[in-house]
């Protein structure tokens, strides 16, 4: 079987898609062995931090109840130790709550022998307060106002 024989036989619009489709293939195979590398790096630290954000009195006194809290990646870092082969690291979240929204970073570290992550200090770095905080979720009642009507009997025009 000869190069000639084959490209008589494959049209070049067959040969277009089986290229890109290899391409789009090898991409998306590159893309889920990334994704993987970066969660054996990362490891579930980042939940746990996220996690004990949400039940932290601390954080919910500054920012109320927790409605989201958003890893960011590129101002983050974990570092192993020599000679220690703990992990140590410094993460950065976006929160947002119910009374203000903003940026926490948080010193964290990894124990050598059961794995436990044990979260030293959390910093907040950025904080804006809403300019009125959200109370509550239920149906807000209001106040009933009396309205001034002129004193006096009434004129009936027919």
């Amino acid at each position: 079987m000869s190069f000639a024989w084959l490209h008589q036989k494959i049209s070049l619009r067959t040969s277009i898609v089986s290229i890109c489709a290899a391409v789009v293939i090898s991409l998306i195979y590159l893309q889920i062995c990334l994704s993987l590398s970066v969660s054996e790096n990362d490891g579930d630290a980042p939940e746990i931090c996220r996690l004990y954000l949400e039940q932290n009195g601390f954080v919910h006194d500054h920012f109320g109840r927790l409605q989201e809290a958003l890893f960011v990646k590129d101002k983050s870092v974990a570092i192993i130790q020599k000679p220690n082969p703990g992990t140590v690291g410094l993460y950065t979240f976006r929160v947002s709550g119910t009374k203000a929204k903003g940026t926490l970073q948080m010193l964290w570290d990894r124990e050598v022998g059961n794995g436990a992550l044990t979260v030293n200090a959390i910093n907040i770095t950025e904080e804006s307060p809403y300019s009125r905080p959200i109370t509550g979720h239920g149906p807000k009642t209001a106040a009933p106002q009396i309205s001034v009507l002129p004193e006096g009997p009434l004129a009936i025009v027919f």
